[in-house]
C-alpha cells in the first residue's frame, strides 16, 4: 500500500506535464481539482459506463457531479454525497475519488463496424472468424453533448493486431509501429476534427485487444515571426503594382505609337511612292521631250543646209520643234507638281516620326519592377524554408531536452511501468480470485468472514487505482505519439507549401528573363527608329535640293519656249540669213544634245529614287508589324499583370490568416478549462479523457480440471485450513 502512494503523485506529475492545462479563476464554492474521464465502451463503440476520477489536494473539499455511486479510492475519509454536491475533508498530500457518473454522453460519437468477406458482423461474432477482415472507424462530433470538448480536445486512438494472425494489414491513415509481435495502429484527430477510415487485413482466428483511445487538450508553445515575412509579401504586392501600372503606360504608348504609325506614317509613305512613281513618269516625258527637241535641232541643222533649196522643209522643222517645245513646256507642271507631292511627303514623314518616341527609363523601370517581383519571390521561399526548420518533432524534442525532459527516455519509462503495473495488476487479480475462492468455502458464517471481505475490498480498491496509473501511463505515450505523428504532418503541409513557392519561383524567373529579353528588344527598335528619323531628315533636305533644280529646269523650258517664238516669228529672215541660221541650229542642236544628256541623267535618278522609295515603303511595313507585335505584347502584359495583380491583392491577408490557423492549430487556442462532470466546478485545472472498447477474443472454454499437485501459496494453505475445520 505505501508504494502505490510512493507511484502515484509521480504519474500524476507526469500527467500535469502533458496536459499542458492552464489555471483558471474559480468559484470560491468549489475546490481546485484535475478531472481524469474513464470511458469503457463495447466492441462497437457504443458507451457502457463513464466514471471520473477527481483529483484533490488537502483540505475541505467541495465538488459537484451528477453521480450513481461515489467512493475515495486511496484514504479511509468519509465521503458525503447530497444530490450533485459532494464533501469530505482529508489529510492526505493527494486525494482521488470516483464517481459513477449517470449521464453516457460524450463530447465524440464513436462507432466500430466489422466485416468479414463483406458480410457485416457484431464484435462478439467476429471473434475466431478467418477471411477479409475490414474494420470502418468513424468519430464524429455529438451535438447532443455540452461544452466545446470536441472543438478544443485532440484524440489519439489505438488498434492493436497480432502481426501472427493478422497479414497485409492496410491503414490508409494510421501510423503503423511494431511493439513486440503486433502491429499498433495509432490515429491522431487533431481539435474540430474527426475521422471516417478504414482498415483491411487477411485474418485467421480473429482476436483484438481492446482499442485505446485517449483524449487531450493539445497546446505547444511555438513561436513563428511572420513580420519580416508579410513585410516581404508587401513589397511584392507593391512591385506588382508598380509592373501593372509600367505596363498600363506602356500599352498607352504602343498605343499612341501603333495609332501613328498605321496613320499618317503610312500616308505619307504612299504618298511618297506615289510621287516617285509621278516623277518618274514626269522624268521619262522630259527624255522624250528631250528626244524630240535633239532630233528637231538635228533637222533644224539639215534644213538650214538646205534653206537655199527647202524652205517647205524648214518650216515644218520650226513646226516639230514648236511642237516638242509645247509638249515639254506643259510636262514642266506636272513635273514641279510631282516634285512638290515628294517634298512634302518626305517633309510629313519626318513630322511624324519625330513624335514618334520610346522612354529608357520606363522600360527600366520595368525591368526594376519585375526584378524586385522575382527578389520578393525568393525571400517568400527562404521564410517558408526558415518555418519548415522550427516546426518539426525533432524541434518539439530539442525544446523539451532544453527545459529538462528527454522525451524519449520518459517514453521507456512509461513503457517500462506501464509492464511493471500489468505485471502486478495480474498477480492481484490472483489474489482477489483466492480470497473468493476462500469466500467461498467458509461461507459468511464465519469469524473471518469480514475480515476476508475488508481484505478483499482492500484489493479491489489496489487493483483499480492500478489500472488507472496503467491509463495514465498510457496517455502519457499517446499524447507523445501524438504530438510526433501531429508534427509531421504539419510539417508535411509546410513542405507542399515550400514546394509550390519554389515553383512560383521557378515560373516567374522564366516571366523576369521574358521581360528582359522584351526590354532589350524595346531598345533595339527604338534606337533603329532613330537611325531611320536622321535618313529622312537627311533625304528630306537632300531633295529640297533636287525640287530647287527642278524648278529652275522648268524655268529654263519655259524661256527657250518664249525665246522660240521669236525663231517662229523670223522664219522670212531665214531665208536671208541662213548662214547664221545654220551657226545658230548648230548652237541649238549642241544645247539639246547636252539637254538631252542631262534628262537622261535626271531619269535615271528618278528611278533610282523611285526604288529607295520602294524600299522605304517595304521597311515601313516591316516597321507596322513590328509595332502591332508590340502592341499585342502590351496588351497581353497589361492583362497578365492585372491578372497578377488582383490575385496577389490579398495575398498578404491570405498568408497571414494561412499562418495564423496552421500556429493556432499547432499551439492550441488556450481555451479555459471547464468540468466535464459539472458546470458547477469552476476551478478545474486538467481534464483528461481515458477511453477503452471491450477486446475481441473467443470464449474461453471450461477448462479441464488439472490432474497434477498443484503448489500451495498462502491462500491455498488458508483455503485447506478452513475446509478441514468444516469437515472436524
Amino acid at each position: 500500500m505505501s508504494r502505490m502512494k510512493k507511484v502515484l503523485p509521480v504519474l500524476l506529475t507526469l500527467t500535469m506535464l502533458t496536459a499542458g492545462a492552464a489555471p483558471v479563476f474559480a468559484d470560491a464554492d468549489s475546490s481546485e481539482k484535475e478531472e481524469v474521464i474513464y470511458v469503457n465502451l463495447d466492441g462497437s463503440g457504443e458507451v457502457k459506463e463513464i466514471y471520473a476520477v477527481n483529483i484533490f489536494g488537502s483540505g475541505q473539499i467541495t465538488d459537484y457531479g451528477d453521480y450513481s455511486s461515489v467512493k475515495m479510492l486511496n484514504t479511509g475519509d468519509t465521503i458525503t454525497q447530497n444530490n450533485d454536491r459532494i464533501t469530505f475533508s482529508t489529510d492526505a498530500e493527494r486525494v482521488y475519488y470516483e464517481g459513477i457518473m449517470k449521464t453516457k454522453l460524450l463530447p465524440w460519437k464513436i462507432s466500430i463496424h466489422y466485416y468479414m468477406d463483406g458480410d457485416e458482423y457484431s464484435a462478439e461474432e467476429i471473434a475466431g472468424m478467418s477471411g477479409k477482415l475490414e474494420i470502418h472507424f468513424l468519430v464524429e462530433k455529438d451535438p447532443d453533448c455540452r461544452g466545446e470538448f470536441f472543438e478544443n480536445y485532440a484524440l489519439q486512438a489505438s488498434f492493436t493486431l497480432d502481426a501472427e494472425k493478422c497479414k497485409n494489414i492496410e491503414a490508409e491513415d494510421a501510423a503503423i509501429v511494431n511493439v513486440g509481435s503486433d502491429k499498433q495502429l495509432s490515429y491522431t484527430m487533431l481539435p474540430g476534427k474527426g475521422i471516417d477510415t478504414v482498415i483491411t487485413a487477411d485474418v485467421t482466428d480473429f482476436e483484438m485487444n481492446a482499442v485505446s483511445i485517449n483524449g487531450i487538450p493539445l497546446s505547444l508553445n511555438v513561436e513563428v515571426d511572420d513580420e519580416e515575412l508579410l513585410e516581404r509579401v508587401k513589397e511584392l504586392q507593391d512591385a506588382i503594382e508598380q509592373l501593372s501600372d509600367g505596363a498600363g503606360e506602356l500599352q498607352s504608348g504602343a498605343k499612341e505609337l501603333s495609332d501613328g504609325a498605321n496613320g499618317k506614317l503610312q500616308s505619307g509613305t504612299k504618298e511618297l511612292s506615289d510621287g516617285a512613281e509621278q516623277l518618274i513618269g514626269g522624268a521619262g516625258a522630259l527624255k522624250s521631250g528631250g528626244s524630240l527637241v535633239n532630233d528637231g535641232a538635228k533637222s533644224l541643222q539639215g534644213g538650214a543646209d538646205l534653206l537655199d533649196s527647202g524652205i517647205v522643209s524648214l518650216n515644218s522643222g520650226l513646226t516639230q520643234i514648236q511642237d516638242a517645245l509645247n509638249q515639254l513646256n506643259e510636262k514642266s507642271a506636272e513635273l514641279n507638281g510631282g516634285s512638290e507631292q515628294m517634298k512634302q511627303a518626305l517633309l510629313q514623314i519626318q513630322s511624324e516620326l519625330s513624335k514618334v518616341s520610346g522612354s529608357a527609363e520606363e522600360i527600366g523601370t520595368l525591368v526594376d519592377a519585375s526584378s524586385r517581383i522575382r527578389n520578393g519571390i525568393a525571400e517568400l521561399t527562404a521564410g517558408i524554408e526558415e518555418l519548415e526548420k522550427n516546426v518539426s518533432y525533432q524541434a518539439f524534442t530539442n525544446v523539451m531536452a532544453q527545459n529538462g525532459l528527454d522525451v524519449d527516455s520518459l517514453q521507456e519509462g512509461n513503457c517500462t511501468a506501464i509492464e511493471s503495473l500489468t505485471s502486478l495488476e495480474g498477480t492481484l487479480n490472483a489474489q482477489i480470485a483466492k480470497i473468493r475462492e476462500m469466500q467461498n468455502v467458509i461461507g459468511s458464517e464465519s469469524p473471518l468472514a469480514s475480515q476476508l471481505e475488508e481484505l478483499l475490498v482492500q484489493l479491489q480498491t489496489m487493483d483499480g487505482q492500478l489500472q488507472q496509473m496503467i491509463f495514465l501511463f498510457q496517455g502519457n505515450n499517446a499524447y507523445i505519439q501524438g504530438t510526433e505523428i501531429y508534427l509531421d504532418a504539419v510539417n508535411d503541409s509546410i513542405w507542399q507549401l515550400l514546394d509550390g513557392a519554389n515553383t512560383l519561383k521557378t515560373s516567374y524567373e522564366e516571366f523576369d528573363a521574358g521581360i528582359r529579353e522584351m526590354a532589350d528588344t524595346l531598345e533595339t527598335m527604338l534606337y533603329q527608329m532613330s537611325e531611320l528619323q536622321s535618313a529622312i531628315s537627311q533625304l528630306a533636305a537632300e531633295y529640297s535640293n533636287l525640287d530647287g533644280g527642278i524648278r529652275e529646269y522648268t524655268d529654263g523650258v519655259a524661256r527657250i519656249v518664249a525665246g522660240y517664238s521669236q525663231v517662229s516669228g523670223g522664219a522670212l529672215e531665214l531665208s536671208k540669213g541662213s548662214r547664221e541660221l545654220k551657226d545658230g541650229t548648230d548652237r541649238l542642236y549642241g544645247g539639246t544634245a547636252e539637254l538631252l544628256s542631262s534628262l537622261t541623267e535626271f531619269y535615271d535618278a528618278a528611278g533610282s529614287f523611285s526604288d529607295g522609295t520602294g524600299e522605304l515603303e517595304d521597311g515601313v511595313q516591316e516597321l507596322l508589324l513590328g509595332i502591332s507585335k508590340l502592341s499585342s505584347g502590351t496588351e497581353e502584359l497589361k492583362e497578365g499583370t492585372d491578372q497578377l495583380r488582383g490575385e496577389t491583392d490579398d495575398m498578404d491577408t491570405e498568408i497571414s490568416n494561412k499562418i495564423d490557423e496552421m500556429i493556432q492549430s499547432i499551439t492550441g487556442d488556450n481555451s479555459e478549462i471547464v468540468s466535464f462532470v459539472s458546470e458547477k466546478n469552476t476551478n478545474v485545472t486538467a481534464v483528461q479523457f481515458v477511453i477503452q472498447t471491450e477486446e475481441i477474443c473467443v470464449p474461453e472454454k471450461e477448462a479441464a480440471k488439472e490432474t497434477e499437485e498443484k503448489s500451495t501459496g498462502f491462500f491455498e494453505k488458508l483455503i485447506a485450513l478452513f475446509r478441514k475445520s468444516q469437515k472436524e
